[in-house]
């Protein structure tokens, strides 16, 4: 459950914030190349989540991630618990 609720929440930012049409959000879509997401984005990304994690991730963990399935399973293990 958690993984949707990273999903969803990851979904959110990204209609809200970079204005990214939400049908065109997946888990299979690639950040660059799909969403349009450069590295400055993917910051600002970790910004906009920084309530939602516990402690300060290291941006770095994140350079390995591709798609948005990716994303939400290296946020998965540090999401605060609700």
């Amino acid at each position: 459950m958690e993984k949707d609720t990273v999903f969803m929440t990851l979904k959110n930012i990204l209609v809200t914030e970079f204005h990214i049409d939400a049908g065109s959000i997946s888990l299979e879509k690639h950040l660059e190349s799909d969403l349009d997401l450069d590295s400055l984005d993917a910051v600002d990304l970790l910004n906009n989540m920084a309530d939602h994690l516990e402690g300060e991730p290291d941006p770095a963990l994140f350079k390995g991630a591709r798609t948005l399935e990716d994303l939400v399973n290296l946020l998965a293990p540090i999401w605060k618990q609700t």
